[in-house]
């Protein structure tokens, strides 16, 4: 009930009413929770008639509701900001600690929202500026609401956020099944959040109880009933008193529960009650010995009881769903805007068709105005007191590094890469202060098909381009990675241009970022190959090789091998070999290196007798596999697959292709902790060089004898007599973990490979061919690469020469490279 102070009309007070009539004023205190909210009259989130009354104060009382208007005022912009942020933080969460909302609830920017398209508009429909403006400022406290104690206190199963707070503490609030105790949990879209129906306070059976002894010990009692002869002779004067008493009641009988009505006085025509008909006093007492609520309702049902004042926060936000007959409700998506046209009767001048305004609503309940100031100043003041304190970031950052929550985890620790790759510098547009000739450790070298291009990976996540002229390194370009570079690849034909330089291209594989190819001498980016996985994140290949006619590029992922068609960029338009369909066999572990080659005694007889295109694979795990990578054979091993199994394919590939139909032979190495580089010969078809982590041999096979093997796709060591293994080059790099690569000319003579101790060592593949005894091959020549020795470089130029037919010889003390 609502009355008027008789000494300060300006000033509304709530009478609180009970069920005998009873009246508290709350002028005498506010909520119970400071001193601070009792003079500032701060609404809350509660229920309580005390918080209905600061409610009803600050849009009622004009000294109040003049605070939240800052149309004409004197407060400075500091002042307005600071009186905005107080008030609404004092209901939109006021348990929260203020440095904890900055850092955990404030998002980085408000979200753009872009207005429906209105119809064009004429001269005499009035401007832009006359359109509402949606309230998106509001949106900056979406955080909050997301919160679990906050989605509880508005499905209406507390009766205040400190209560909903209460039941998730004692496990009383279960989220998609699983008890949650933490009222901080932030809900996502789909989230299903139940409750006990005995802990709702509404449906509780201990409430029930104190509230029917509470309307009992409330109820009024009749007085003890005088006797006969001094009842009797009463005077007519004494009557009128007591005729007017049950009219002086009937405010206070307003006020009281349906269910105990206070009795009223019978009209004064009625006639004389009978004499079995009860009395006053014992129509009293009925509701006392009527039976209890809960004893009457079926079993099963819990009894209702609706807290005193509870009509102005019995609403729903149009962002949850909520079934009261399950205790239950369904978080549908995250607070927004919603917009709608509301139509008006009155035409606009000169327009036939009535005009339309568009009016915009916040999903946030607040008691403010949404579309007010006080959102708007409240932003600035975090945006200028808190410029680098963000709640979404560090929520990303903790959730992707320690979070358990599967695949939302996953997705934000792509998040947080993402970001700190750009923080890093990808997708800058400024261009970089690169040094005119960078001096960098370089971890691998390639060089182009025509060997006019030397392109140079360097430790610092970059890819340096020299051009080979006149026996000298020239530098020309720097292509910077926010990720460390996995692998690089030569293209094997140069890109159609008008101008007579050839513009070679190279493919690179980045960690967390797709794989591109480049073109070396522009920096343009040709096209993009893209593996996303099914919680949305990059997945990079450790190795790239190009197919032997240039159409397929090969990629080495965990477990799988891709093919990428060069003509079809794109996402996920690649097909994956899975090389460990099941975990009791197959080739496990991380591809390390690829080598595309040509099977010498397999030949294709559909396709004109040309010899099979196959795919050596080499795994971390030190397994070495041969398969069969001709486009015909995969396309028909896909189209089997697919319709035989009917599962989606793995490794977010359109079709997957089973490694075990297309294996030709596999193995494992005696020695070594992984497998470095693959390599066929140039004109030996069948040879296969081998190089490994922590070995001292370079190993060569004779494939030949491991086609057609029993089980090829059980990868068992090789006993050391076996005849594929032709040789074994001493290399050493025993004792370290750094690769190290080889490399053979094109014409198949020699082979140069470095060890650990800056040796740099070549073998000639005649003696290497030669070679029938089981110990290692010794090296032709060897030197320190950083001190070469005049009669090693001459040693060496000679047994060049004769091969290719160069008639100088080089001049004492003079150094030619090889």
């Amino acid at each position: 009930m609502l009355t008027w102070f008789s000494s300060s009309p300006s000033q509304l007070a709530l009478l609180v009413g009970h069920e005998e009539g009873e009246c508290v004023s709350p002028g005498v205190g506010g909520p119970t929770h400071g001193t601070s909210r009792r003079a500032a009259l701060t609404p809350a989130q509660s229920w309580s008639p005390r918080n209905l009354y600061n409610l009803i104060a600050r849009s009622a009382t004009p000294f109040l509701a003049g605070q939240t208007s800052f149309t004409k005022t004197s407060l400075t912009m500091y002042q307005q900001r600071w009186r905005s942020k107080r008030l609404l933080r004092g209901y939109h969460g006021d348990w929260i600690p203020e440095t904890r909302f900055r850092r955990w609830f404030l998002p980085t920017h408000l979200p753009s929202y872009a207005p429906h398209p209105s119809a064009r508009r004429g001269k005499q429909q009035g401007s832009a500026l006359d359109d509402p403006v949606p309230p998106v400022a509001s949106l900056f406290l979406r955080e909050v609401e997301r919160r679990l104690d906050v989605v509880v206190f508005r499905c209406c199963f507390a009766h205040s956020a400190y209560h909903s707070r209460s039941l998730i503490v004692h496990g009383k609030v279960h989220v998609n099944g699983q008890a949650v105790t933490d009222p901080n949990t932030l809900l996502d879209e789909g989230d299903l959040i139940s409750v006990e129906p005995e802990s709702v306070p509404m449906l509780n059976k201990h409430v029930a109880k104190r509230v029917q002894q509470d309307r009992e010990s409330r109820a009024p009692k009749a007085p003890d009933a005088p006797p006969a002869s001094e009842a009797a002779p009463e005077s007519s004067s004494e009557q009128a008193p007591q005729e007017a008493a049950p009219q002086e009641s009937a405010p206070d009988a307003q006020a009281a529960d349906a269910e105990a009505p206070a009795p009223e006085a019978p009209p004064a025509n009625a006639e004389a009650p009978p004499a079995n008909a009860e009395t006053p006093a014992a129509a009293a007492d009925a509701p006392a010995q009527a039976p209890k609520a809960e004893d009457t309702l079926p079993p099963g049902v819990l009894p209702f009881n609706l807290p005193p004042f509870a009509a102005p926060f019995l609403f729903i936000p149009p962002y949850l769903d909520v079934s009261f007959r399950t205790c239950s409700a369904i978080y549908l998506r995250h607070p927004t805007l919603t917009s709608h046209l509301v139509r008006n009767r009155d035409q606009a001048p000169g327009s036939k068709q009535p005009r339309a305004q568009r009016v915009y609503q916040s999903d946030i309940p607040t008691p403010y105005p949404a579309g007010g100031e006080m959102y708007g100043l409240a932003w600035e003041f975090y945006v200028r007191n808190a410029p680098r304190v963000r709640g979404d970031e560090r929520r990303t950052k903790v959730e992707g590094r320690y979070g358990r929550k599967g695949f939302a985890s996953a997705r934000a620790w792509e998040r947080d890469r993402r970001r700190v790759a750009i923080r890093r510098g990808w997708g800058r547009k400024r261009r970089l202060s690169l040094p005119s000739s960078p001096l960098e450790s370089g971890a691998k070298t390639a060089q182009s098909p025509d060997g006019s291009l030397l392109l140079a990976r360097a430790e610092s996540h970059a890819l340096h381009v020299w051009e080979v002229m006149d026996q000298a390194l020239t530098w020309r370009r720097t292509f910077r990675s926010p990720t460390p570079v996995l692998d690089v690849e030569w293209f094997a034909y140069p890109a159609a241009t008008d101008d007579e330089v050839p513009h070679w291209c190279f493919a690179v594989s980045s960690r967390d970022v797709p794989v591109r190819l480049v073109d070396a001498r522009t920096g343009a980016t040709k096209s993009t190959y893209a593996i996303v996985n099914h919680v949305e994140e990059y997945l990079a290949p450790m190795a790239l090789a190009f197919s032997s006619d240039g159409a397929r590029l090969f990629g080495g992922l965990a477990n799988a091998v891709v093919v990428y068609p060069l003509a079809t960029s794109g996402v996920n338009r690649h097909m994956a070999l899975d090389l460990a369909p099941d975990d009791a066999y197959g080739q496990r572990g991380l591809v390390s290196a690829l080598a595309p080659g040509r099977a010498p005694r397999a030949y294709d007889e559909e396709n004109g007798g040309y010899p099979l295109e196959i795919l050596a694979v080499g795994t971390y795990a030190g397994t070495i596999g041969l398969y069969v990578t001709d486009a015909h054979w995969l396309a028909s091993a896909a189209e089997r697959c697919y319709t035989e199994s009917g599962a989606p394919p793995r490794h977010g590939a359109e079709h997957a292709v089973p490694a075990e139909r297309v294996c030709l032979g596999g193995w494992r190495l005696a020695e070594g902790h992984g497998v470095v580089q693959l390599a066929w010969h140039p004109v030996h078809r069948n040879l296969l060089v081998v190089a490994a982590r922590r070995t001292a041999h370079l190993f060569v096979y004779d494939t030949s004898y491991l086609y057609g093997m029993a089980e090829p796709f059980r990868f068992d060591r090789l006993p050391p007599s076996d005849p594929s293994l032709i040789a074994k080059l001493e290399r050493p790099a025993l004792h370290t973990h750094q690769r190290f690569w080889f490399d053979m000319d094109e014409r198949g003579d020699y082979l140069v490979a470095g060890d650990e101790h800056g040796h740099i060592r070549v073998w000639d593949w005649e003696t290497i061919l030669e070679h029938t005894s089981a110990t290692p091959v010794a090296p032709a020549a060897e030197w320190h690469a950083h001190a070469v020795p005049a009669e090693a470089t001459a040693a060496v130029w000679q047994w060049h020469a004769p091969r290719h037919r160069q008639e100088t010889t080089p001049k004492e003390g003079e150094t030619v490279p090889i």
